[in-house]
């Protein structure tokens, strides 16, 4: 049986660490590309890609790789205004792409998309729902999907909603809320922007599923609660029994953000959850993982 091969471009950032990590552990063939950090990425499973420019010659036997796991770009929304983020994230990004179509057809990317794509006026949106980016992030990756769905036959493209993750200091929405409770800093949570947050772990179970089971196509995939910034902080504090006078309720207007948000960043997840028939990770288990984590008593 046919070992399979698998790249993980932008292995050394969140999402990409966690697919490198667990194709590892399970034994596969996996490489791993980075750029501005090696951290955790074996020497001998590790390549340097800058998409700074388009040059992928580093990239030795691609005609061998099953699969390309897409986690890497700029994803700081308020980043995704400049010039330099649209040539990584689109246009070297399609250059990529295209080079390794022509150097393996058989290859089969796996796009990791955003929630963003949708305008967030509805709470649920469907994946044939009309797609109306409000800001620059959400259309650098649409740009991407469109590419990939006139030019692949075989893709699989997830919408992701807010992805967290429970490790100390990982730097994902609720690790940051307990670094500043420790630290006895102020939250200000926006009680007008709502969120579906969705633990990684679900990100990797999901997209694994999709690729053992030969499901193609655009997925939705967030978490199955929809709540306000606000009342996410609430119910994290009232978990850890942490003073309340640490949580402030704002506007997203109070903010200091140079990118639009849409209101709602939620996803209808039926397609997938039909498809593969998982079940997401309650979020009071995450949050028990994060006080082991943090020794939190």
């Amino acid at each position: 049986m046919k070992r399979e091969r698998i790249l993980v471009l932008g292995a050394s950032g969140f999402i990409g660490r966690a697919f490198y990590s667990y194709f590892k552990k399970q034994g596969k063939l996996v490489i791993g590309t980075y750029c501005d950090n090696s951290i955790n990425i074996s020497k001998e499973d590790g390549v340097y890609i800058n998409l700074n420019n388009a040059n992928f010659r580093q990239l030795e036997n691609v005609e061998k790789f099953d699969y390309v796991i897409m986690c890497h770009g700029i994803t700081d929304i308020d980043k995704c205004i400049t010039k330099r983020s649209y040539i990584i994230n689109v246009e070297n990004t399609i250059k990529f792409l295209s080079y390794l179509k022509h150097k393996n057809t058989g290859i089969i990317p796996i796009f990791f998309s955003t929630s963003m794509v949708y305008s967030g006026k509805r709470r649920y949106p469907r994946e044939i729902s009309k797609t109306f980016p409000i800001n620059d992030y959400g259309k650098q990756k649409l740009a991407v999907e469109r590419y990939l769905t006139d030019n692949f036959r075989k893709t699989i493209i997830l919408r992701l909603t807010k992805v967290f993750g429970v490790d100390k200091n990982d730097g994902t929405l609720f690790t940051k809320w307990m670094n500043c409770f420790m630290r006895k800093q102020q939250i200000n949570a926006a009680s007008d922007y709502f969120i579906s947050p969705i633990y990684i772990e679900d990100v990797v179970k999901a997209a694994v599923q999709l690729m053992k089971n030969g499901h193609y196509g655009i997925y939705n995939l967030g978490g199955d609660a929809v709540a306000s910034y606000f009342d996410f902080a609430k119910q994290f504090i009232s978990f850890f029994g942490i003073n309340s006078s640490l949580l402030c309720s704002v506007s997203v207007k109070d903010l200091e953000i140079r990118q639009k948000r849409p209101k709602l960043n939620s996803v209808d997840t039926s397609r997938l959850m039909k498809t593969i028939k998982f079940n997401l990770t309650p979020i009071d288990e995450c949050f028990r993982i994060i006080k082991y984590n943090y020794n939190f008593n």
